[in-house]
């Protein structure tokens, strides 16, 4: 598979980690309307898909100055554009894979990457050259009335100097008001400009720091490496968006975005760097909590898209079912302490399992788990990966046992199809699931399973047939309840390549 083959098949991931990564890293985009967002990055996708194909539309171009001017017109600054256009690649590799293509392929993106930014930047240098223009004409009416106009341009200096002044005043007042942290090095490494976000982030006093050279100004920032940022900076001309948890001088642990770029003047020579950084703490901590609720994955998925709504999307993935065989004598014979301990330590290595194999747990109903896979990835990678932690769950199993030391067994039924994946319920209480008729398959496939049994569909089975760690025996046809067509079910056991 090609790069532009895994960008077009993982067309809605990349567009929901681009709106997530613009939304966390660039603050004006939490500005823009979500709809008119993830058109623009679509746009975007498909302008970059057609480049890459080398099938370029040169009246999709225009879409690039079309989507520059609607962002100068929302106040964004060419900084803005830039760290946006920079953001896409990190997002390309992350959702498709750092390693699996060649360095050539990332080239050529990074290329065209390069050239939309670049782009992106001529519409506000334009918009900038207008105004510099009409400047310059009202220099050249002030001249040719000079001699005639004496005490009018002393007024005119007079008011022009209050401009250049309101607009100092203004440009602090502005920098104040950042929720981004920012520090400006010269070539040499000192520290030229520290705003005052950056000093309440980092706890720093703007006197300890500014004029310093940064490595010495910094030094009380624990768990980042500053050389190597600016080895990096030096050697590439930037520093991609990278997450940090850092420690201030006053014993704070704090998770940062930082990215760093250099500025080079119209000479071609560096005229410093500026770093940029945003407290982003409070999102992890969020973050963290929420996720022991439900799924991390689930959880980026809501912030990516921006509100709660009852709306769904439809994906080949697969869905895992596991129940526990003679749960209710299990109850009958423990008490409820001991059986709460039970299930705990039984869904925590559920979790671990599925997890561990690239899924998430969608719900627990009763003793009865529910696991979702291939949500980020391709079909074919989700049905290796839920019949991978259907074989892990097996295994582990040993290691838990009821208070009979009865060990315990589960029946597994896995499938793989299309899904409605989304928010279901009502707008006061909704819960992301999974719908659809591959879900009742696999949830029928865990209830004629017995225990220690996995029974795959035939989805499923096809994609996972030349896995040589995986043996198949067919089961012959199955009337499920409720269904009205057989289906062709297979066990599922470790091949020989996975037994010990």
């Amino acid at each position: 598979m090609t790069l532009l083959a895994a960008m077009q098949a993982q067309r809605p991931q990349l567009l929901d980690a681009a709106v997530m990564a613009l939304r966390e890293s660039v603050p004006a985009y939490t500005r823009v309307d979500h709809s008119e967002l993830r058109r623009s990055l679509d746009d975007l996708l498909t302008l970059l898909t057609q480049n890459l194909a080398e099938d370029p539309d040169a009246a999709s171009r225009g879409l690039l100055h079309d989507i520059s001017r609607r962002r100068l017109a929302q106040g964004f600054s060419s900084s803005d554009m830039l760290r946006a256009a920079l953001l896409i690649g990190p997002v390309v590799r992350k959702v498709v894979g750092h390693d699996r293509f060649s360095y050539d392929e990332y080239a050529h993106l990074d290329e065209l990457l390069a050239d939309f930014a670049l782009t992106a930047s001529n519409a506000f240098i334009e918009a900038s050259s207008r105004k510099l223009e009409a400047k310059s004409q009202a220099v050249r009416r002030m001249n040719e009335e000079l001699m005639a106009h004496r005490d009018a341009l002393s007024h005119e200096v007079a008011a022009t100097t209050r401009a250049l002044a309101s607009e100092r005043t203004l440009n602090r007042k502005i920098l104040e008001s950042l929720a981004s942290g920012i520090i400006g090095v010269s070539p040499d490494l000192e520290v030229v400009l520290y705003s005052p976000q950056a000093e309440l982030i980092l706890g720093m006093p703007t006197e300890s720091v500014l004029g310093r050279p940064l490595l010495d100004a910094v030094a009380g920032i624990t768990g980042v490496d500053l050389e190597t940022i600016v080895a990096t900076v030096r050697s590439r001309g930037e520093l991609p968006l990278t997450k940090l948890q850092v420690g201030t001088p006053d014993g704070r642990k704090r998770w940062l975005f930082v990215s760093a770029r250099r500025i080079m003047g119209d000479d071609g020579e560096s005229e410093g760097t500026v770093i940029v950084f945003d407290d982003v703490t409070e999102r992890e901590l969020l973050l963290d909590s929420f996720s022991r609720y439900v799924s991390r994955d689930v959880v980026h998925r809501l912030l990516a898209r921006g509100q709660l709504e009852l709306t769904g999307e439809r994906r080949c993935i697969s869905v895992l079912f596991a129940d526990i065989r003679g749960f209710t004598g299990i109850a009958e014979r423990v008490d409820p302490d001991t059986l709460h301990t039970l299930l705990n330590r039984y869904f925590r290595m559920m979790i671990e399992a599925v997890a561990d194999a690239g899924g998430f747990v969608d719900k627990f109903v009763g003793d009865k788990v529910m696991a979702l896979f291939g949500h980020n990835t391709t079909p074919e990678i989700g049905a290796r990966q839920a019949v991978q932690a259907a074989l892990s769950i097996q295994e582990r199993l040993g290691a838990i046992e009821d208070d009979d030391d009865t060990p315990i067994a589960v029946g597994i039924g896995i499938n793989t199809g299309d899904v409605v994946l989304g928010n279901v319920g009502s707008e006061r209480r909704m819960e992301f699931t999974a719908i659809g008729d591959a879900v009742n398959i696999a949830d029928r496939l865990q209830s004629l399973a017995k225990q220690g049994e996995i029974l795959a569909g035939p989805q499923t089975v096809t994609f996972v047939s030349d896995d040589p760690h995986v043996l198949l025996s067919p089961r012959g046809d199955h009337q499920l309840k409720g269904r009205t067509v057989p289906v062709l079910v297979h066990e599922v056991r470790a091949g020989p390549a996975t037994e010990t």
